[in-house]
């Protein structure tokens, strides 16, 4: 299912501090692969951000053949990824860990507040391994829970050289 943040609230719908950082990519050969000149997206040290502009970024990498490796934080708006490319298309270093919080919206005041439609709509756009491991934890709420070492590596493949 993709994830179509449309209307007003989808706008302001924020997963970390509207702090303007950009997911840092890096376009490369993947090592060993036998795939000639295959194109490898690097996620590190990404706190998040503004979902439809990750959304925008996420469906042109989902319709490549790009291989991602997380190598270091993806938290929030970050994590989505994880539904618009197949998990066979991603692994991670030793070093990656993802953190997922519910999502939230600015209200009428310009205080940034959870929205049940947005948690709802991105639990639904998450890999059913991804949507039982956060269920486990007690659902997406305002705290950040994180994914890392053996358990992320339980539903993700560790990347090889």
């Amino acid at each position: 299912m993709r994830l179509a943040f449309r209307g007003s609230w989808a706008t302001a719908l924020l997963w970390a501090a509207p702090i303007g950082l950009a997911a840092v990519f890096a376009q490369q050969t993947l090592p060993n692969s036998g795939q000639a000149n295959a194109a490898m997206h690097v996620i590190k040290d990404d706190p998040g951000g503004y979902l439809h502009e990750y959304d925008e970024r996420y469906q042109k990498i989902a319709g490549s053949s790009a291989q991602i490796v997380i190598d270091g934080e993806c938290s929030s708006a970050c994590t989505t990824i994880l539904g618009y490319v197949p998990l066979e298309r991603i692994c991670v270093t030793d070093k990656a860990w993802l953190g997922f919080h519910a999502p939230t919206e600015e209200d009428a005041s310009g205080n940034w507040v959870e929205t049940p439609e947005g948690t709802a709509e991105v639990m639904e756009h998450y890999p059913k391994p991804v949507r039982d491991w956060i269920t486990h934890k007690g659902g997406l709420e305002a705290e950040m829970i994180y994914l890392e070492g053996p358990e992320l590596q339980k539903i993700l493949k560790r990347c090889t050289s």
